[in-house]
């Protein structure tokens, strides 16, 4: 698996280059910088993290978005004009594959939490604190299979599928979500 981040992370930052250069330039044109949003997230072995994502919404400091009882609940007000193409495409999560080289993320996983969501999952979702038995991905059995999450509820359900994946965890299924996560991206559906 790590011989496949490391080969797909390479080979996918390679051929993003032209829109990371396109984007990179794109971004403070229209909203300044910082052109990267960086976030901590919770990890593998619940260990935080610095998750990273092209900005697509106007700049807010991330602790305040961790303050917030739901942070996308403004999704929709904070959105860029270049934001709402790169979220709609998912060329916002193109930095990912730097985590992924890093070696903090997976191509296929559980996603990483913000800390407040981590929190409050672990005190109310029966098995949540297994997701952290793997690296979180940028796709997942549960971006494939479930919406949006930002209830609780939503967590449960999207928890459900986290673990299913974790039970059933095979190259052939990373393929599969792999794949999935293509055909997503391109019929630009799934996304806030």
């Amino acid at each position: 698996k790590r011989a496949f981040d490391l080969i797909m992370s390479t080979f996918l930052l390679a051929l993003a280059s032209p829109l990371i250069l396109f984007l990179a330039i794109a971004i403070p044109i229209e909203s300044g910088l910082p052109i990267i949003f960086k976030q901590k997230r919770i990890g593998m072995k619940m260990k935080p993290f610095l998750f990273k994502k092209f900005r697509s919404l106007t700049n807010v400091n991330p602790d305040e978005l961790d303050q917030l009882d739901d942070p996308n609940a403004t999704i929709d007000q904070r959105v860029t004009r270049i934001g709402r193409f790169m979220r709609k495409t998912r060329l916002d999560e193109i930095p990912q594959f730097i985590n992924v080289f890093q070696g903090t993320m997976s191509i296929v996983g559980p996603r990483p939490e913000m800390e407040n969501y981590h929190k409050q999952a672990l005190e109310s979702i029966p098995y949540y604190a297994y997701r952290y038995r793997l690296k979180p991905g940028i796709s997942g059995w549960a971006q494939i299979n479930f919406s949006h999450t930002s209830t609780m509820e939503d967590y449960r359900k999207k928890t459900e599928y986290d673990l299913y994946y974790i039970k059933n965890q095979s190259f052939r299924l990373d393929l599969e979500i792999a794949l999935k996560t293509i055909q997503t991206m391109l019929g630009m559906r799934g996304s806030k």
